[in-house]
């Protein structure tokens, strides 16, 4: 503000407004005069009406205006004309804002990434207050706790028996020379295990039509094999369709019903199964328990009735099996029913019997395991 040409225009623009209002602009400002007040005569309403023409002709109605309203055209001209040529001076100052001041944005090249493919899409670092910050929660907290089961024995392979065959009818003379060896004093066969392939009246849409067994083929195959056992307990696995049939045929062979253990089936996702059936939903299988003489020892139980446990998969062991793997704990409960029936030392095995054994499942000792081969 200090250079000459500044100063010159402040002078300039001082002489505009000297012009223009009448008056000069100095550096100190200048006190204003007292303002002397003068009295105005007071003019009555009557005198101002007396003033009036009493009729006021067309001709001369431009002559009554007054006289103090006439302004001088060629005053208001020049006037206008310096206060435009002001304005226009004013313009062409550059003004001084925050805008001016603050550095000019920086030309950046459009990024290449959405024209052409392959090329690195530029990295800009955005504002924190314009990030979003989203918090993905953890997995949801699971009720099961996985904890280490207790070590157990392997079994012994000489306590165990293993046979497969084609036709459960020629394991019948294999079954008479290992019964043939005993002292007659007890039961060679003190639990008879079968888990018929049964012929279902209602398919459950899970087999794949090799059940064929009836009644009259089982009756036949358990009456050659209920004749070694003298005094024990025959387990029997059914649907509850056949489950009266089971039972009077099994009442024919001697063998009285005394209890029943109910399996009921979950699938993998905590659900129960619902497979077809007449009336309602088949969602379990029945394990009927049949008594033939007595004389031998049996150890009561405290266990429930009902058993609820997942079903394996199909497609586990449709290959070789007729029928789904039951639950491994219907095993311990006849070991724990039946304690004298285990492995024998004295007769170089035990007398617990399997029909239909599975060809995967476990080899516990002193069960004689028989498993029928599945035809391909």
């Amino acid at each position: 503000w200090q250079d000459e040409d500044v100063k010159q225009q402040e002078k300039q623009v001082d002489q505009w407004i000297k012009e223009f209002h009448g008056s000069k602009l100095s550096a100190r400002p200048v006190s204003k005069p007292k303002t002397v007040i003068k009295s105005m005569p007071r003019t009555n309403i009557s005198d101002l009406v007396k003033k009036m023409p009493s009729k006021p002709l067309h001709d001369d109605f431009m002559d009554i205006e007054p006289q103090i309203a006439h302004l001088s055209s060629k005053d208001w001209k020049d006037r206008l004309e310096h206060y435009r040529q002001f304005i226009e001076d004013m313009a062409k100052k550059p003004s001084v804002s925050i805008a001016n001041i603050e550095t000019p944005p920086k030309i950046q090249q459009s990024s290449l990434s959405r024209f052409f493919t392959g090329v690195k899409k530029q990295k800009i670092d955005t504002p924190e207050d314009l990030i979003s910050y989203v918090r993905i929660p953890n997995d949801l907290f699971s009720g099961v706790k996985i904890i280490q089961p207790l070590s157990k024995s392997l079994p012994d392979p000489s306590k165990t028996h293993y046979y497969a065959f084609d036709d459960m009818e020629h394991m019948l003379s294999v079954l008479d020379s290992m019964c043939s060896q005993q002292d007659t004093s007890q039961s060679a066969l003190e639990c008879i295990l079968a888990d018929p392939p049964w012929d279902f009246y209602v398919p459950d849409g899970k087999h794949d039509d090799s059940c064929h067994l009836n009644l009259g083929q089982f009756k036949q195959l358990m009456e050659k094999v209920i004749r070694h056992m003298s005094a024990g307990m025959v387990f029997v696995w059914t649907h509850k369709l056949i489950q009266a049939d089971v039972v009077r045929t099994m009442y024919q062979l001697d063998c009285r019903y005394v209890e029943n253990l109910v399996w009921f089936k979950k699938s993998v996702n905590n659900g129960h199964l619902d497979e077809p059936s007449p009336y309602f939903s088949a969602t379990k299988e029945i394990l009927l328990m049949f008594k033939k003489g007595d004389g031998f020892e049996m150890r009561h139980q405290r266990s429930s009735d009902v058993i609820i446990d997942f079903e394996r998969p199909s497609t586990e062991w449709i290959q070789d099996e007729f029928t789904g793997p039951k639950p491994p704990s219907i095993y311990e409960m006849i070991e724990t029913l039946l304690p004298k029936a285990g492995y024998d030392e004295s007769i170089g095995r035990g007398r617990l019997l399997e029909l239909w054994a599975k060809k995967k499942g476990p080899r516990r000792e002193g069960w004689i395991a028989i498993h029928q081969n599945k035809s391909k």
